[in-house]
Formats: C-alpha cells, sequence, structure tokens
C-alpha cells in the first residue's frame, strides 16, 4: 500500500498545492519525513488574514478563518489552546514566547498570497520590546516581504511601528490604520518623520489614524492619499488655506477628514476663505468650491464643520450630481 511518504515528489507538490493552511498543519504531523519535506518544499499557508495579540503573558494567533490559537504563561510552563472542540496542551518548562516563535516562523514563512488583513495588537508593556524585536528577526529572515493589502496596527509610539511596517511588502500594501493601544485622553502626540519616509506610507492609498495627534507641519504627508483620517490639537485657518490649495489641485485624494480638540477660527474667518454656508443642520455646516471654470476636471469639493462632541473638518471630493440642489459653488483661481 503506497503512503505519503512514497508518493514522487512531483506528486506529492501537486497534493501540497490543493492544501490549505489547516490540512498543511495536519500534514506535518503525520511523520518526520513529511514534515522535513513540508519545510523544504513550502508550500503556501493561503491565509486570509493574520492577526497577533501580545498581552503581558499570552499572545493570541487568529488565522482568519482557520481559527484562534492562544499561547499563555503557567505556573510551570505553559499552555496552548487552540478553541472550539480542541483539548488545551500544557508544556512543562517551557516558555510561552519560545512557542509561539517556532510556530509564527513556519506560518509566516509559508505564506505565498497575499493577505487581506494582516493585524498587530501590543498590549504588552514589560515585554513589548522583546517581542516586537524578534518578530522583526522573523520578518526580515522571508526572501521577500509579506504581502497584505491592510494592516491595523495597536501601538503606544511610532518606534512599535517601525520593528513591523518596513517589513511588510510596500506595493501590496494600500491601507494602514494605526491606534493608539492605551485609548488614551488627552491623545498622544504620534512622531512621524520616520514613518513617513518609509516606502509602505508613500505607496499607501489609505492612511488612518484616529486615536494619536500628528504635528501641524506633518499635514504633507497626507495628500498622496486617497483618504486619510487623522486628528489635530489645535487647527488654524493657515492650516485651512494650505490644505484647500493642496486639494484643489490633487488629482488623488477623495476623502481628507481630521479631529481637532482646538479652532484658531471662527464662523466669520470661515465664510471669508470659503464663501457662504450652502447646508447647515444639527451636525454643523458644509461648504462648495472647485476651480476655476476653465479647469478640464469636473470635480467639486465638500468642505464640512462639525462642532460636535467630536468637532472635525473634511474635505471631500463630489461629482456635480452629488451636490445638493441649490447649493452655492464658489469658484477659486
Amino acid at each position: 500500500m503506497t503512503t505519503l511518504i512514497d508518493i514522487p515528489d512531483v506528486v506529492l507538490d501537486q497534493v501540497l498545492e490543493f492544501c490549505d493552511f489547516r490540512a498543511i498543519i495536519c500534514l506535518r504531523k503525520v511523520c518526520h519525513a513529511l514534515r522535513d519535506y513540508i519545510d523544504l518544499a513550502i508550500p503556501d499557508a493561503r491565509l486570509p488574514s493574520l492577526e497577533l495579540s501580545v498581552l503581558e503573558d499570552s499572545v493570541v494567533v487568529r488565522y482568519g478563518k482557520f481559527g484562534t490559537v492562544q499561547y499563555a504563561k503557567e505556573e510551570n510552563g505553559c499552555s496552548l489552546d487552540s478553541g472550539y472542540l480542541a483539548e488545551r496542551k500544557l508544556f512543562e518548562n517551557q516558555n510561552f514566547m519560545v512557542l509561539f516563535f517556532n510556530d509564527i516562523k513556519f506560518v509566516i514563512k509559508h505564506q505565498k498570497t497575499t493577505l487581506d488583513m494582516c493585524n498587530l495588537r501590543c498590549l504588552a508593556e514589560s515585554s513589548l520590546e522583546k517581542f516586537l524585536g524578534e518578530l522583526e528577526d522573523v520578518l526580515k529572515s522571508r526572501k521577500t516581504f509579506l504581502k497584505s493589502k491592510e494592516i491595523h496596527i495597536e501601538i503606544t509610539d511610532h518606534r512599535n511601528v517601525l520593528s513591523y511596517l518596513p517589513y511588510l511588502d510596500s506595493n501590496s500594501l494600500k491601507n494602514i490604520w494605526i491606534f493608539d493601544t492605551m485609548g488614551r485622553e488627552p491623545k498622544e502626540l504620534l512622531e512621524l518623520r520616520e514613518l513617513a519616509n518609509l516606502e509602505q506610507w508613500k505607496n499607501a492609498k489609505q492612511i488612518g489614524i484616529p486615536a494619536f495627534f500628528i504635528l501641524n507641519n506633518d499635514l504633507g504627508q497626507f495628500l498622496h492619499l486617497r483618504h486619510s483620517l487623522f486628528c489635530l490639537e489645535t487647527v488654524t485657518m493657515l492650516n485651512l488655506e494650505f490644505l484647500r490649495e493642496k486639494i484643489i489641485s490633487s488629482e488623488e485624494i477623495e476623502i481628507l477628514d481630521f479631529n481637532y480638540t482646538n479652532f484658531e477660527g471662527n464662523d466669520q474667518s470661515l465664510i471669508e476663505m470659503f464663501g457662504m454656508v450652502s447646508v447647515q443642520d444639527e451636525n454643523g455646516k458644509k461648504w462648495y468650491f472647485k476651480k476655476e471654470e476653465n479647469h478640464k476636471e469636473r470635480k467639486i469639493w465638500e468642505f464640512s464643520h462639525e462642532t460636535s462632541e467630536n468637532p472635525r473638518f473634511a474635505f471631500r471630493s463630489l461629482k456635480e450630481d452629488q451636490v445638493p440642489e441649490g447649493a452655492v459653488i464658489k469658484v477659486l483661481s
């Protein structure tokens, strides 16, 4: 009777091509010979998404539709819990981080197709620097950078991002979201100087930083994006004028949206810059403007100001038929 290890390599490679992540993991457990072959052949894990959550005494990995695994510190070692209907395993005199990195090295090595989502949640404090250093080594060990269309990162400062973001494929990555792990209020300042120099930042189409303040001098780092979301501690009329002039000449920007804490302006100064208010309701006010009439583009911009509990300004690109009937459109030269 022919067994898997007796199958010719060419045939076995074809079998592995039809195996998903769960099947590959199961086959590695059949015998040492098959495990060694799989590790050498490196079949594609084909994960749709990957999420790592780092806590003080545990790491949780979510493999998309293939389930969740938790590695946790125990009194005399560590445990591995694969979730639903799986028996929790105890490993005496072993470190949960060592166990986790042994597994994640295999996963990241075998992921060839592009992930839809790759998330990193940094919820630990004392062990975080060591964890990120080892994760960086794993990502750098690949022959090519890990590919993902979108990433969500929960961090405490920009240095956490720099251990991770530079080692993702910059051509595949389109959406970047950065959150504050601690949800601090008032918000902390996120340093963008090093981040904005990365190819991953430059090639992105959408970047959201809803939980940190950025410097007003960094506004220019968002002008290549289709969609952007960020926070400013204080907005000045010079900031709004700068954005208006850049946006009206942009072929890329579709939405530029930002919350703020303080505004060094008033209704009159907004009217002087954007013209009379076109729409006003309980949510706030809206203005409309466009490039001079002979400009080839027919794009119209909506500028909105919400003064609710979380005040915000937003610029949004519209087509002519999306502008409310009767709205006043200011023409800018």
